[in-house]
């Protein structure tokens, strides 16, 4: 099992045709202020390619403007600014978490067959659109075989001939395979994760750690990657973190496959990483997901086993020897 380096960050794939990502709007809620000072085997069967419902509409421009327009203030001076990671309190009708000063949340909540509630959220940066803080509550298929994703090829359909099959049941195995991933995205017609999401290219890999207590059945882990982006100037550091179970067709019974739960991290460009990461990774860790829960219900198959969406957390290393 792989200790190598450590940390984490970024994947989708949610199987789903989705239907436009939506802002908290305006239900805001209190808007506060914290200053972070900177330091440098379940069976299921695979969820339909779209979310059956849709939760929220497409909010209008007034509803982002003042979802996003009631900030507190900037740093009072430019030593403040070097030492200040400055939050505002979010919060709409399925969580509430802490968000970087000035930035927009989007989110969708979608109904992904038999029961499986799944919710999706994007907070961007308005000055870069690669920058950006992600939750996605799960993404599926992962395989681990091509003999067990050929199993099942014919039954999936073409689209899902870009399944990804991973080397690795790891945060950086799925990176790895981000190029099928965001390419099944596109042929699924998940749009939003398109938008969202890029098409990264792994430079480097800074840090990977799989938890203790990882399996066949499930794995959880971290990276951090130094990765480019098609049309940028510079390149951008990922942190992801996700938890892989495998789960089987019914139908296909030596067929296994895995979902990726808990998909959270962020994405920030080099010259920010190593002064922001902290701040960044508190506003991942402050999702508190518990009005989704309440209004679905843990027995709703939020998850494969049916227990409801997990508040993220993530674990930072030393950030001093990051892009420097």
């Amino acid at each position: 099992m792989k200790h190598a380096m450590k940390m984490f960050v970024c994947i989708l794939l949610t199987m789903a045709m989705l239907f436009g990502l939506c802002s908290c709007g305006k239900d805001t809620g209190g808007l506060g202020k914290l200053e972070i000072g900177s330091t440098s085997e379940t069976e299921e069967t695979l969820a339909p390619l779209g979310g059956n419902e849709t939760q929220e509409t497409e909010p209008t421009s007034e509803a982002t403007s003042e979802a996003s327009s009631e900030t507190t203030t900037e740093p009072t001076s430019e030593s403040d600014s070097g030492n200040r990671f400055i939050v505002d309190e979010y919060s709409c009708d399925y969580f509430d978490c802490y968000i970087p000063q000035g930035w927009d949340v989007h989110y969708q909540v979608v109904d992904a067959g038999s029961g499986l509630m799944r919710i999706y959220v994007f907070v961007q940066d308005p000055t870069d659109e690669n920058n950006i803080i992600f939750f996605v509550s799960a993404m599926e298929p992962w395989f681990i075989t091509i003999s067990e994703k050929n199993a099942v090829a014919a039954i999936l359909g073409s689209a899902y001939d870009w399944s990804p099959v991973v080397d690795e049941l790891s945060a950086e195995g799925l990176l790895k395979e981000w190029a099928a991933t965001y390419t099944l995205m596109d042929a699924t017609g998940f749009t939003d994760g398109v938008k969202y999401f890029k098409n990264y290219s792994i430079v480097s890999v800074l840090n990977s750690e799989i938890f203790d207590g990882a399996s066949e059945q499930e794995t959880k882990s971290e990276v951090i990657a130094e990765v480019s982006i098609p049309g940028a100037s510079q390149t951008y550091g990922i942190l992801y973190a996700n938890d892989f179970m495998q789960a089987k067709f019914p139908y296909a019974a030596n067929a296994r496959y895995y979902i990726s739960y808990q998909n959270r991290g962020f994405v920030l460009s080099a010259d920010r990483f190593s002064a922001e990461a902290e701040g960044m990774a508190y506003c991942v860790s402050s999702f508190d997901f518990a009005k989704f829960n309440s209004t679905y219900g843990s027995s709703n198959g939020i998850t494969v086993d049916g227990s409801a969406v997990v508040n993220p957390e993530i674990t930072l290393p030393d950030m001093g020897a990051f892009f420097q």
